[in-house]
């Protein structure tokens, strides 16, 4: 048990600790800058804690947690408010691209593809909230008492957390009714991304099979 005002304090008196560039340089050896998303708004709703930017200039989207004690395992938190039954971020469709959890003690992490580990979790999530109820094979819901909620984690010891995201990483369509699109899908090929306001619209203003033109790009503030 633990007060989420404490914990949240000491989160950010990690944001911009030492070690968080030679973990990102370690896991992407091209990257060149990084930035820490310190103000309010759609990218810290969506689950965005830092911007990495690759030499490509390929930006990559991070969630971060650290934990100030070392567990083998990974918390997920499933009820960000169980009073007000307010869902958890691994039960919403965040718009980060990966996942670090690190144990600062040990100085160590996993970084996990956002939306795979989210898919474990889908596959898995009555198996192993059964388990963590029982508190069996390392399973246990960590309960966070804060000033009028609580919040919920499921807590999935490390190997079998890797190992499910590693099995949801395998793909198929045998099992899919109709693997056509969307009749009103538009054609890919004419399809121009915009940028507004920092979210990403898709347009169909190009020639069918022709390159893409017309692109236009307006960033608003992360």
């Amino acid at each position: 048990m633990h007060q989420f005002s404490e914990d949240l304090c000491w989160a950010e008196s990690q944001a911009d600790a030492p070690y968080w560039w030679p973990l990102y340089k370690d896991a992407f050896p091209s990257l060149v800058h990084m930035e820490r998303v310190k103000k309010d708004g759609w990218a810290q709703r969506g689950g965005i804690d830092r911007l990495l930017v690759l030499e490509s200039g390929k930006t990559l989207h991070v969630e971060e947690k650290a934990r100030r004690k070392y567990y083998p395992d990974v918390a997920l938190e499933h009820w960000s408010n169980y009073e007000r039954q307010i869902p958890g971020w691994i039960e919403k469709d965040l718009a980060t691209d990966y996942f670090c959890y690190v144990w600062v003690p040990k100085a160590q992490g996993v970084l996990f593809p956002f939306h795979t580990l989210r898919k474990a979790w889908l596959t898995n999530r009555e198996s192993w909230m059964k388990q963590a109820e029982y508190r069996q094979n390392g399973f246990y819901i960590a309960k966070s008492p804060n000033p009028g909620y609580t919040t919920y984690s499921t807590c999935v010891p490390l190997p079998i957390i890797s190992a499910a995201v590693k099995d949801a990483m395998k793909v198929s369509w045998s099992s899919m009714p109709d693997p056509a699109p969307p009749v009103n899908a538009p054609d890919p090929v004419r399809a121009a991304v915009e940028v507004f306001q920092g979210r990403l619209f898709v347009t169909a203003d190009c020639p069918q099979r022709a390159p893409i033109s017309g692109h236009r790009q307006r960033a608003g503030p992360i």
